[in-house]
């Protein structure tokens, strides 16, 4: 069965709803992404070196900061 220019199936929906939010959100993510990654840096060498905290806690305490941030500037914005 071959598929025409026109036959769209619900990934097909799927993925072009998925770019429509990324071109529309491309700068909260960029930037939010970017935080996280300071937030890495800043608590490895902070907390990670003397031990206070582990790798993975740092990764996390990471991945939330930048989450939260992004949160944060898509709804003020």
């Amino acid at each position: 069965m071959e598929r025409g220019v026109g036959d769209r199936n619900i990934l097909d929906e799927f993925a072009l709803e998925f770019c429509r939010v990324v071109e529309k959100h491309v700068k909260y993510i960029v930037v939010s992404g970017f935080v996280g990654c300071l937030t890495d840096s800043v608590l490895g060498a902070l907390f990670e070196r003397k031990g206070k905290l582990s790798n993975e806690q740092v990764n996390f305490f990471a991945s939330l900061t930048g989450a939260i941030f992004a949160v944060a500037l898509a709804t003020m914005f």
